[in-house]
C-alpha cells in the first residue's frame, strides 16, 4: 500500500493481541446438621413416674454462597485496515498510532477552504478524511489509524513525528516541517530519502489548539483529513 499522509507517503503495519483472564467460582458452604434432642423425663404422682415427650430435632445448617468469578483483563487496540507489507521506518520512532480507526469517503459537495492558524505542541488523531470532487475522479477508499506528534513549534516551523497503522503493516516518519502563510512542507530525516515518493511534500491546512486539517490535491480530488489533539 502507498499513500500520501501527512506530506509523505507511508507504507504501514501493525500487530495486535488481546488477552483475558477470569478466577474460578467460589466454594459453596457445607450444611450444617443438628442432632435431636433426648426425651426428656417427669415425675409423676401417685401413680408413679411418667416418660416425657420427646425432644425437637434439631435445624438443619444452611449452604455457603456460591462464589463470583473475576473479571477478564482488558485487551489491545483492535485491529484496523487490510494493508500489507513489511512497514517502514521502524528506528524513526518508538510511538504508536491510536485514535479510532478511519475509513475514507467521497464527497460531491463543496469542497472547504483552508484557513491557516498556528500550529500547537501534543498528539493529533486522525478521526475522518473525506475527498471532495466528482464521483468519477478515481476515489480510492482506505481504512487506517494515523498519529500526528507536534513539538518544538514556533510561528515557522515545527518537529514531527508521523505514524500510520493499516492491516499488518506499520510505518513511521520523522522530519521537521517549515510554515509559510497556510501552506506547510514536510522534509524527513527519518526513514532516509531516495528521492522518490517518500521525500516529503505540501499541504495546505486549518490549525487551531485543538486540532488540525489538511487539504491536499490527489488522483483529481481535494483530501481533507482532520486530527483532533488528544493530548
Amino acid at each position: 500500500m502507498r499513500r500520501f499522509g501527512l506530506f509523505v507517503s507511508l507504507l504501514v503495519s501493525v500487530a495486535v493481541s488481546a488477552c483475558s483472564s477470569s478466577s474460578g467460582g467460589g466454594t459453596g458452604g457445607g450444611g450444617g446438621s443438628a442432632t435431636a434432642g433426648a426425651g426428656g423425663t417427669a415425675q409423676g404422682g401417685a401413680g408413679g413416674k411418667s416418660s416425657g415427650g420427646a425432644g425437637a430435632s434439631g435445624s438443619a445448617g444452611t449452604s455457603g454462597n456460591a462464589g463470583t468469578s473475576g473479571g477478564g483483563a482488558g485487551g489491545s487496540i483492535a485491529a484496523c485496515g487490510d494493508a500489507t507489507g513489511t512497514g517502514s521506518g521502524a528506528t524513526c520512532s518508538a510511538i504508536a498510532a491510536g485514535g479510532p480507526c478511519v475509513t475514507s469517503t467521497l464527497s460531491t459537495t463543496a469542497t472547504p477552504l483552508p484557513v491557516g492558524g498556528p500550529f500547537a505542541a501534543g498528539t493529533y488523531n486522525l478521526v475522518s478524511q473525506t475527498s471532495y470532487g466528482p464521483a468519477d475522479a478515481g476515489f480510492f477508499s482506505e481504512t487506517l489509524r494515523q498519529t500526528y506528534v507536534l513539538s518544538n513549534v514556533t510561528t515557522t516551523s515545527f518537529t514531527l513525528d508521523q505514524i500510520e497503522a493499516s492491516g499488518t503493516a506499520v510505518a513511521r516518519a520523522h522530519g521537521t516541517v517549515a510554515v509559510s502563510g497556510m501552506t506547510a512542507t514536510f522534509t524527513p530525516t527519518c526513514p532516509a530519502t531516495d528521492g522518490g515518493s517518500d521525500s516529503g511534500g505540501s499541504a495546505e491546512f486549518t490549525a487551531t489548539s485543538s486540532s488540525i486539517t489538511l487539504f491536499q490535491s490527489k488522483n483529481g480530488l481535494v483530501q481533507v483529513s482532520v486530527y483532533d489533539k488528544a493530548s
